[in-house]
């Protein structure tokens, strides 16, 4: 009897996204994992080898480097990156990765690619925002996938709640317990929140868990939908602090360390106008993933109660 567990190769293996479903598949115990990184000998991938993956050093730029990667694989997880220096200076290198990724899939025979994408923010604002590059990438590559006919799912990563405790100095002390938080928007502006790091590879897993029921499909992976104002008034009651957004002026825009990328700051337009999916519910996601980790919970077991301690 054949013992040998399934193969699945994950792109991105040391990033945020592949580092969880590398985190999934290690509790399974059902497949083995070969991790694709630029960098084999960094501490974050030393750190993955000796959990017993498989890391191999592959350039997405290299269709050839990925279809030695993908020998032998029965299910690939993959994901491009739109913030590495070399694709932010040319955005269309992120669409030629993804592209290379689908057509060394199709060359290898892998029976189940999950593919981390996201909304065509052009195609949705009906060519009003364009310059969400790092939406409408992903969803060119999975335009292009499907013309491939590749056995894939697809899921749509949601508002990463990291994106509140990764960097404590957005929080501006006013005075006494009071906080700012800048954002380019409305604090009314709904966004999905979504644990990127843990649940995000809990529902990729499950597809590749389940092929017959998730190829073929599409998710939003989300808990719910949520102001930036229930966000912040989450953390004060977390924190015990007084925190609130700031919507910041398009000239302070022009100033600030990170809506001055007109990519950010489009996007949240984007998303306050027409939704970060769309406007798409999110009923089937849960049917699909049961409960995902809400707000308030992810910041108690990260132990971001105390973030802003003095």
């Amino acid at each position: 009897m054949n013992t040998e567990r399934p193969l699945i190769v994950v792109v991105g293996a040391t990033g945020i996204q592949g580092g969880s479903v590398v985190n999934q598949l290690i509790d399974t115990m059902q497949f083995s994992i070969r991790g694709l990184t630029r960098h084999t000998t960094s501490e974050a991938a030393k750190k993955q080898t000796s959990r017993g993956v498989e890391m191999v050093k592959c350039d997405l730029n290299s269709l050839d480097d990925l279809t030695r990667a993908f020998q032998g694989a029965y299910g690939v997880f993959a994901m491009t990156d739109f913030w590495q220096r070399e694709v932010m200076a040319n955005p269309e290198l992120e669409v030629q990765q993804g592209r290379n990724i689908a057509d060394a899939a199709k060359r290898t025979g892998v029976q189940h690619l999950v593919y981390s994408s996201l909304p065509d923010a052009k195609k949705i604002s009906h060519g009003k925002y364009t310059g969400v590059l790092h939406f409408n990438n992903k969803a060119e590559v999975e335009t292009y996938m499907k013309s491939l006919q590749l056995p894939a799912t697809y899921v749509n990563f949601g508002y990463y709640m990291s994106n509140w405790t990764i960097d404590r100095s957005m929080y501006r002390h006013v005075e006494h317990d009071d906080y700012e938080v800048d954002m380019p928007v409305a604090a009314s502006t709904l966004v999905p929140p979504f644990d990127a790091l843990g649940d995000g590879g809990r529902c990729v897993v499950h597809c590749l868990r389940n092929p017959r029921a998730t190829i073929g499909q599409s998710y939003d992976l989300a808990v719910e939908y949520m102001t930036l104002a229930d966000m912040a008034e989450t953390l004060s009651r977390v924190t015990r602090k007084n925190i609130r957004v700031k919507e910041l002026t398009p000239e302070e825009c022009t100033r600030h360390p990170i809506y001055k990328l007109t990519e950010i700051t489009e996007m949240y337009h984007f998303i306050r106008e027409f939704g970060y999916f769309g406007g798409r519910s999110l009923e089937r996601t849960n049917d699909t993933f049961g409960t995902l980790l809400n707000f308030e919970d992810y910041l108690i077991e990260n132990q971001f109660d105390k973030i802003l301690e003095q």
